[in-house]
């Protein structure tokens, strides 16, 4: 917001995620009881993490089926004066596993973005060094249609609400 320059100007923000029904309810217990651990533990002549005994045991048995589809869905509104006019911008994305490539929705929202700005930075269309911000040095039209093209599209919807 600082980098916007509208940090003074926000009045409210909030971010929550939506997750199947019981999904806390069965995690939340393995975490407590140190499931999720990363540090390796002796068992007999073998060294391994919980999260590695919980991985190899649940993870065959919670795996996709080829025709099995996630997604990931993001709702982003905005709400403000542009224009001298009160408005609501809403922003919704939608990606889905690609049952062709078998990419998931967050391996595509996660590494196509990554791929798009590691190019941009090859082919030399980011220019600015060390530590860049997303909203300020990538060229977001460019960026947007590299999405577009890879089939992620953010709708925008804008309505005035005076």
């Amino acid at each position: 917001m600082d980098i916007l320059g509208i940090a003074g100007t926000i009045v409210e923000t909030t971010r929550y995620a939506l997750r199947w029904p019981g999904w806390s309810d069965f995690w939340r217990p393995l975490k407590q009881l140190g499931f999720l651990s990363d540090e390796p533990l002796q068992f007999y002549d073998c060294k391994i993490s919980p999260h590695q005994f919980l991985t190899t045991l649940i993870g065959p048995q919670i795996q996709y089926e080829d025709t099995e589809k996630d997604i990931v869905a993001m709702q982003n509104i905005f709400e403000g004066t542009k224009d001298g006019k009160r408005k609501r911008l809403t922003m919704n994305l939608l990606i889905e596993r690609d049952l062709d490539s078998g990419l998931f929705a967050m391996n595509r929202g996660v590494g196509f973005p990554a791929s798009i700005v590691a190019q941009m930075l090859a082919k030399g269309e980011i220019t600015g060094k060390g530590l860049l911000s997303p909203a300020v040095d990538i060229p977001a039209k460019r960026f947007m249609a590299e999405l577009s093209a890879r089939g992620i599209t953010i709708e925008i919807e804008e309505h005035i609400l005076d």
